[in-house]
């Protein structure tokens, strides 16, 4: 950091305390220059000044030292680039000072670190360019300084306005599964929305989509003809199959057999009377 005074001398930082700042002359040692300026710890107001100069200040090297603090000052708070930055900064610039202009290579070296940093190029690298987290951030074709949110796979943009809102597409309409299905994401590519019919329901559709019908309505899930089928409760899971009435189970396994319940000990009734329903 620098200081300029009115004198037309530069001056570096010495040391400082929690309310001043003391400088000395650039070069004091080479000058033997006993020249001291002393300011408040923001640097806005001069408290002492001893113009103890055993020199002549060089006007030309302050107005070049002034110019190159203009360039990193501008780099850091716009985002023009490296020669429109130098333009700006010529203006009111003395033709003694044009002349001894630092070569570009050097003014590179000042403006390059922060025209990089701040370049629109960069905004996608800072906070990912505001998009939401689950967006990439990219730029326009033919405006690099237009930045696009784009959700990720999977994601799905769910604002109606110009603002990039990600949401798993799982929690969108269910990914567009059917109602009776959950919906995930394959392993490898999060982009990959698998509809999966939940326990109690099967899948009927061949055509390469998913669609969950209650097993109990396919071919009575395998239950006898005589039987109806139902699910557990809370395990809808579970199939029961229940002998429709005037039927009795006879199975003693867990298979359920349904007869009439006639066929089954006359139906209880007396050996010389007959059974019916």
């Amino acid at each position: 950091m620098h200081l300029t005074s009115s004198s037309r001398f530069s001056y570096i930082i010495d040391k400082t305390t929690i309310d001043k700042t003391y400088w000395k002359r650039e070069h004091a040692r080479k000058l033997k220059c006993k020249d001291r300026v002393h300011t408040d710890y923001i640097n806005t107001t001069l408290l002492y000044e001893n113009d103890n100069h055993n020199h002549s200040g060089n006007a030309i090297s302050i107005e070049i030292r002034i110019f190159e603090e203009k360039i990193r000052d501008r780099a850091i708070n716009s985002n023009e680039t490296t020669q429109t930055v130098i333009d700006n900064c010529l203006t009111n610039l003395s033709d003694y000072a044009v002349a001894r202009f630092p070569d570009v290579k050097r003014n590179n070296l000042h403006i390059n670190p922060f025209t990089t940093h701040n370049s629109p190029k960069n905004k996608c690298e800072v906070n990912n360019g505001l998009c939401d987290n689950n967006a990439t951030c990219s730029h326009g074709n033919t405006d690099f300084g237009e930045i696009i949110c784009t959700c990720k796979p999977g994601y799905q943009d769910v604002d109606a306005e110009d603002t990039v809102l990600c949401v798993d597409k799982c929690e969108v309409n269910n990914g567009l599964c059917d109602n009776n299905a959950t919906c995930s994401h394959g392993n490898t590519d999060f982009g990959e929305i698998i509809c999966t019919c939940k326990p109690g329901y099967e899948n009927v559709d061949t055509a390469g989509n998913v669609l969950c019908v209650d097993i109990c309505e396919i071919n009575n899930v395998q239950c006898d003809n005589n039987a109806t089928c139902s699910h557990g409760d809370p395990n809808f899971a579970q199939i029961i199959c229940t002998c429709k009435p005037g039927y009795q189970d006879v199975d003693a396994g867990d298979t359920v057999v349904c007869i009439d319940q006639c066929e089954v000990n006359n139906g209880l009734c007396d050996n010389n009377a007959t059974c019916s329903h």
